[in-house]
């Protein structure tokens, strides 16, 4: 691949692999500390959960979740990024064995978010989670 690569190529790519790496649903720490590779084949109930700082990419498929009372629904192609421990819910849905739901996901590390915010108070994003889930739906209406 090469700098005329589209973002859907690297996705495709990625589907093809981790499809291959996990033919079953699972849920496992890769070689890398702290990235953990998810695949789910059916929708999932709401269920709590704590999250930690990470950065999460969807792969494939659907995830809404609920931190406080905002909600976000993100999918194919979008990335969550979560710098504080906090409780939240979180919901898998539009997925089959046939299309089933993939993420990467990898920890972050709070002493060095801890050092970029001092250093560098601009890098905290202004949007609300409301403000990025609008401009989400937004995006995926312009898509279909």
């Amino acid at each position: 691949m090469d700098e005329k690569t589209k973002p859907e190529e690297y996705l495709a790519l990625l589907k093809e692999k981790l499809t291959r790496l996990m033919p079953a649903p699972t849920r496992f720490e890769a070689a890398i500390p702290g990235m953990m590779l998810s695949r789910f084949d059916r929708d999932t109930p709401a269920s709590k959960c704590f999250y930690f700082p990470i950065a999460a990419l969807i792969v494939q498929g659907y995830k809404r979740s609920m931190i406080g009372n905002q909600e976000v629904n993100y999918g194919e192609g979008y990335c969550m990024v979560v710098g504080v421990d906090m409780p939240g819910v979180y919901q898998i849905s539009s997925v089959t064995p046939e299309k089933p739901f993939l993420s990467i996901s990898i920890r972050l590390d709070r002493r060095i978010i801890s050092q970029l915010i001092t250093e560098r108070p601009s890098l905290i994003a202004s949007d609300t989670a409301e403000q990025g889930a609008r401009r989400y739906r937004q995006g995926r209406s312009r898509a279909a």
